[in-house]
């Protein structure tokens, strides 16, 4: 499960020991106070020999206080620099720099008391400007946007915006890129705004947003016929390295490392959001469910229920859970029997959540 890495310091004291025990290495000693950092694409820590292990980060760190100190490099696994910036009691400070695969400057920009300040400019590989986003501590503003031919779409923060990033996180939907397009005024969104979901030459409209100078007005979920009251995306890149400082550490399995179990556990938990709890809820859960070499579940049996009082709306939610990831056997997908553990509970705002979520497969080894 994911999980914060508490007490740093002291772990990494006895760092040997703790590693022969539990078989994980998240971070070793580099030599001159220097530390060694492993790390997903997503910036969770994962085992030295994690398959999925993509990030690689040089650090100065301070155990006492769980804290990066000075500067530090992150390397893809071909010890390419990808980032280099440098932290001042551990909040970022000064100037970072990120790299595309060529070596070229990817975005550049300056942090002041943990914070981005002043210009964060992007670049495409050639090196030409691609972006310019004007920080404040009050907003972020898209000052410039050029596109690939270098003609300017966006110019002082007027034009029309389209830009297409990554989707964060598990997408059941399959596509890779999530894109917006609508009109920026004084470098904020105003008006009409469209989002798609985006693979090759496919492009879905899934939403649309209303903004007035910049303040959300509503949106309308079209996948799921449903309005919403705040953006589902982010109008900027996501820089997933801030979550580095959260030393968050993730198994070394597919479920957890796409982002399937997280998204699980949102789906579960959603629905119960305004739902009042008569009673403490501290349960744990399980159930087993066919899933094809596609992905679509069936012959779903619940094996262990959660308490009485939300029983037969958890039961049901498990039936709308259109997807699950397949298990993969000798290169290719194959159909499986899942089965999917874990706990529920009530947090701190007294509502119902899911979570310690696992899966194990049948077939799959």
């Amino acid at each position: 499960m994911k999980k914060a890495i508490g007490l740093i310091g002291l772990i990494f004291m006895f760092l040997n020991v703790y590693s022969q025990e539990q078989k994980q290495i998240y971070f070793e000693s580099a030599g001159d106070k220097l530390v060694r950092f492993y790390f997903d694409e997503n910036y969770y820590l994962v085992d030295k020999n994690c398959e999925f292990k993509s990030i690689e980060r040089l650090a100065a760190f301070d155990g006492s206080t769980n804290k990066y100190i000075g500067s530090f490099t992150d390397f893809d696994l071909t010890g390419r620099p990808i980032l280099e910036g440098n932290y001042a009691n551990g909040e970022r400070s000064g100037l970072f720099k990120a790299y595309h695969p060529n070596g070229s400057i990817k975005w550049e920009c300056n942090f002041s008391n943990n914070l981005p300040s002043g210009e964060w400019r992007y670049y495409y590989p050639d090196s030409k400007l691609m972006m310019v986003v004007l920080f404040s501590p009050e907003t972020a503003r898209i000052m410039e946007f050029y596109d690939t031919r270098g003609r300017a779409v966006v110019h002082q923060g007027n034009g029309r915006f389209e830009f297409r990033v990554p989707v964060q996180g598990y997408n059941p939907y399959g596509y890779p890129f999530v894109k917006q397009k609508g009109k920026l005024k004084d470098g904020v969104p105003d008006g009409y705004w469209q989002i798609y979901y985006e693979a090759d030459k496919i492009s879905d409209l899934i939403a649309e947003e209303m903004y007035s100078k910049g303040v959300f007005k509503s949106g309308v979920d079209l996948i799921n016929e449903r309005e919403y009251e705040s953006p589902t995306f982010s109008l900027l890149p996501v820089e997933k390295f801030f979550r580095a400082e959260r030393f968050i550490s993730k198994s070394c399995n597919y479920d957890e490392i796409a982002g399937y179990i997280d998204y699980l556990m949102d789906q579960l938990s959603e629905p119960f959001i305004s739902y009042d709890p008569k009673e403490a809820i501290d349960d744990e859960f399980e159930y087993k469910v066919q899933v094809s070499k596609e992905g679509s579940p069936s012959k779903l049996e619940v094996m262990d229920d959660v308490p009485k009082e939300i029983s037969r709306p958890f039961k049901y939610i498990l039936t709308t859970i259109e997807r699950y990831i397949p298990s993969f056997v000798n290169g290719e997908y194959i159909e499986d029997e899942l089965h999917i553990k874990g706990k529920v509970a009530i947090n701190a705002e007294g509502k119902i959540y899911f979570h310690s979520i696992s899966i194990q497969r049948k077939n799959e080894q």
